[in-house]
This record gives structure tokens, sequence and C-alpha cells, in this order.
């Protein structure tokens, strides 16, 4: 018995180990692309109207990609007419998110210069499985549902360049 949960203790401890020596990969990747100074940037922006009105909202999508136009990072800015902003940041790696962070903020305040956050997550992946999860806000994002948007705005941003 002793021996048993020696072990189990033992492959616990790899186990987490391994998730952190990944997420640390996956950081040193953020910083090569971050630091780099050879990529290719492009801003795509669009606005939302309601029947000739003002704009009530929109998006701007900036893609990050390599010389051979292969994406490495997309960061979407998204306003609401609920006075919601949301930013999503995705790093990909082989055409696949590697990770993913999301913020949303809620304007507040009489002059609405004030932001309240409602979301702030971290999501760490490897071949599409989710390694690490971080919510510095409590959130009820799915991982799921957090690779969906990275593979949308991955379109957005291959296709609007």
């Amino acid at each position: 018995m002793k021996k048993l949960s020696l072990t189990l203790i033992f492959g616990i401890f790899l186990l987490g180990c391994q998730k952190q020596r990944k997420i640390s990969e996956i950081e040193n990747w953020i910083s090569k692309i971050e630091s780099r100074t050879d990529l290719i940037e492009s801003i795509t922006e669009f606005e939302s109207e309601i029947n000739g009105m003002d704009a009530i909202g929109g998006f701007d999508i900036y893609t990050v990609m390599d010389q051979d136009s292969i994406i490495l990072k997309v960061y979407a800015n998204i306003a609401m007419s609920n006075d919601s902003l949301t930013d999503y940041e995705f790093y990909f790696q082989k055409d696949t998110v590697v990770f993913a962070n999301i913020r949303q903020y809620k304007q507040s305040g009489l002059d609405k210069q004030k932001l309240d956050t409602l979301t702030d997550s971290d999501f760490y992946f490897e071949n599409g499985y989710l390694v690490e999860r971080i919510d510095r806000k409590k959130t009820e994002l799915e991982p799921q549902t957090v690779k969906w948007l990275a593979e949308s705005y991955f379109v957005f941003g291959r296709d609007y360049k």
C-alpha cells in the first residue's frame, strides 16, 4: 500500500512538472513572436450600424504573420452597443491555437470612462487540448468555445489581409 501511494504521488508530481514545462514553452513562443521585428502586421476594421444611424459598435482584427503569410497572432477588439468591450488575443503554432487571453469589460460610471472587468482568462492549449486555464476573474467560458473563437478569428485574419 505504501509503495502504491508513493508511486501515485510521484506520478502526480511528474504530470505537474510536464504541464508547467509546456506552459513555459508556450510563454517562450509568445515572447519570441513579440520580440521579432520581421513580422507583417495588418489591421481590418468593421463598424456596425442600425438603418443608417451612427456606428453603434464594431471590431478591429489585428493580424501578425511571418514572411510566408503564416499567422502567428490575432488580436481582436470588439465594441458592443451595450457599452461592453472584449479583447481576444490568440497565438498560433502551425495554424493551431496555443494560447488565448480573453478580457471583457463593461463601461460604467456617469461619464462611461470607468471599465469594470467582467472576464480575464488565459487558456493554454497543446494539440487542441486544454493544458491550463487561469481565471483572474470568474468566467463561464468553456475551452471549446475559446478554441472556436480562435479558429473564427484566424479565418478572419487570413481572409481580410
